[in-house]
Order: structure tokens, then sequence, then C-alpha cells
């Protein structure tokens, strides 16, 4: 018998091979001089002309650019998104919001950044992201380090002194720097790995089983509210938002990372439901962790309802649907910024190689 993968014309299997070499070579190149130049820029910036202001709009600028490039690819490969739920009001985009997700698959980040790539106003600049440790020295761990987001180590052993550095970190980072959102996704793993065993802790502690999404874990989350709660008011902390958003994939199909770069996978569209919650005014309970656990189980029993009618018709039950609309111009203009920094640390290097034959 011949397998599908055995049938494919010659032509498509080396179109396969050569887009993933070309997005191999934007990612290390892209990312590697992204880097190395903000790297290079932040003493000047900072220690010799006092404007470390100036410096985080730059980086943040640049970090919009970097992430239009994962929009590119995914919307390449065939992919496209539609948006249902809660528009989000202008004011969170500019105060202290949670960004709470569910976690399918691993084209969940690149699905999240299309979406906020082609919005206006885009979150991206002042975007503090909160991943795991094992992210911290791929490519695009290089340029999150640079950001500063917080890479996160999980397990039962670490547990305690993961949470307490993570607030800390909440204090001296995110409190510090133009930060706004916060993106944590409370499942702590993908779907596949974690629904065995989240259905086996349901049984447990007498919840109801779930399909769709895993039990969420609440540490990170009440972590981040009770850092910001007990700031200093000079600070201007508080949370102020929390927008909840649900991934569903076509057909219950999610496609992963590699779809995305080898774009060898059916086109389809992605579903992204979002809810968007003023701490305030709809009585989030952010005081005590026992109440805010049951809030957030809340949520996502809300979510497996949502993707059970999703699954079953195609669309969440709510009255918005909004396909997002793929914005080229912010996209080339992101080219054109890597192709002057990657020209800049070209003649960087070329500068150096020539003094240290001057030299010796």
């Amino acid at each position: 018998m011949t397998s599908a993968a055995d049938s494919t014309p010659l032509s498509r299997r080396i179109g396969w091979g050569l887009r993933g070499a070309l997005i191999t070579a934007d990612v290390l190149l892209s990312t590697a001089c992204h880097s190395l130049f903000l790297l290079l820029l932040k003493p000047l910036m900072c220690r010799l002309l006092g404007r470390e202001d100036l410096y985080w709009r730059i980086e943040g600028f640049l970090f919009e650019r970097i992430f239009g490039h994962v929009a590119t690819w995914t919307h390449t490969a065939g992919y496209r998104l539609c948006l249902h739920g809660d528009a989000i009001p202008n004011q969170a985009y500019s105060s202290r919001t949670l960004v709470i997700c569910n976690h399918v698959s691993t084209a969940d980040v690149p699905t999240l950044f299309y979406l906020w790539v082609n919005s206006h106003p885009c979150p991206i600049p002042n975007l503090w992201w909160v991943m795991d440790v094992l992210f911290k020295w791929t490519p695009f761990g290089w340029v999150s380090q640079v950001h500063r987001d917080h890479f996160i180590l999980q397990g039962k052993e670490t547990r305690q002194g993961t949470l307490a550095e993570f607030s800390r970190s909440v204090a001296r980072t995110y409190l510090q720097l133009p930060r706004n959102w916060c993106v944590i996704f409370p499942e702590g793993g993908f779907h596949y790995k974690r629904i065995a065993a989240s259905n086996r802790f349901a049984e447990k502690h007498g919840l109801p089983p779930m399909d769709h999404v895993t039990y969420p874990r609440v540490g990170a989350i009440y972590a981040f509210a009770e850092a910001l709660r007990t700031a200093s008011p000079a600070d201007g902390a508080g949370l102020d938002y929390i927008i909840d958003m649900t991934i569903g994939y076509q057909d219950n199909k999610p496609h992963g990372l590699d779809d995305i770069v080898l774009g060898w996978s059916k086109s389809s569209t992605v579903h992204v439901n979002q809810r968007v919650f003023n701490v305030s005014k709809d009585a989030v309970p952010l005081e005590s962790s026992d109440e805010l656990l049951t809030w957030l189980y809340s949520r996502w029993q809300e979510k497996n309802s949502q993707l059970d009618e999703f699954y079953r018709t195609g669309e969440f039950p709510t009255t918005r649907h909004c396909p997002v609309e793929f914005h080229w111009p912010n996209i080339i203009l992101g080219y054109l910024v890597s192709a002057g920094y990657i020209y800049l640390m070209y003649r960087l290097v070329c500068f150096v190689f020539v003094v240290f034959g001057l030299l010796f």
C-alpha cells in the first residue's frame, strides 16, 4: 500500500523543504541580529545618553516587528483567523491587563501573534509573556530575554520557590518597565498531554470531567494579582482587566508549528473567542486564592461548553463574528526593519575583522 506521503509529488516536497529552509534562515538571522542590535544599543541609550525610556520604546517597536514574521508564516501557510466574543475596550490596551488562554498545540502562540499583529492598537510592544523555561534558549527565547519576559520553572518540587521568584519578577520587571498585558497559559501544558491527568484530578475532587480543556492552575495568576495589589501605589499598580481567550481549531484538528513552517497541511480557519472582564465592575475575586480558583474553574468549564458547541456547529455561541484582516504594510515594514539591522550587524562584523587584521 502506498502512503499519502509516498504519493506526494516531488515538486511539493521540494517546496516544503525550501519553505522550511527559508523560514529557518529567517528565524536565525532575524532573531540573532535583533537581539545583538538591542544588546549593543542598550548601554548607549541607557548609560551614555540616559534615555532608558526611549530605548524601551525602540525595543517595543522592534519586538512588534519581529513577531510580524510569525504572523506572516501562519498566513502564507494558508491559515486564517476569525475572532468572536467581546471587543476589547481601548482603555484595556494601556491598563494592567491579564490575558489567560487554553493551550491546545504549538500553534497557539503564533495564532495569538497573528491576531495581535493585526490589531489596532497593537498590544505586543508592551506585552509581558510568562513561558516555560525550556523556551529560554530557543531563537525567540533570545528575543524574549532581551524583552525581559519571565521564564517559569514548572514542577511540584520547585513550585513555592518558582512562585516567589515570579512575584519578585512582577515587581522588578513588569511594574518597572512599560508593560501592560501579561500573558499566562494556566493549564501549564498542551491539552493532549494533560487531559488524562486533569480528568483524574476532576474525579478525585468531585469536579465534572472535561473533554476540550484541562483544569487550570491558579498559582501564577494569584501571584501576579497579589504582587500588583500589594505594590506601592506610586507604581500605579492594580489589575484592571482580564481577557479570557479560547482557541478552537477547525474540525477539532489543531495544526502545529511544523505545519506553519513547512506549509504542508490543508489550510483552515482558527477561531478565537474572547471575554473581557473589568476586574472591579465584574467583581473578580483576586484577594483569595481559593475564591479565585473557583472563579477560574468556572471560566474553564464555560470554555469546555463553548468548545463543545463550536466543534458541533463550527461557531462559538456569541453574536460577534469577525474575520481578522491581514495587514501587509505592517508586515513589509517589519521585514524592512529586520533587513536594516541584519545589514548593520554585517557591517559591524566586517569592521571587527578589519580592526582585528590591522592589530594582528
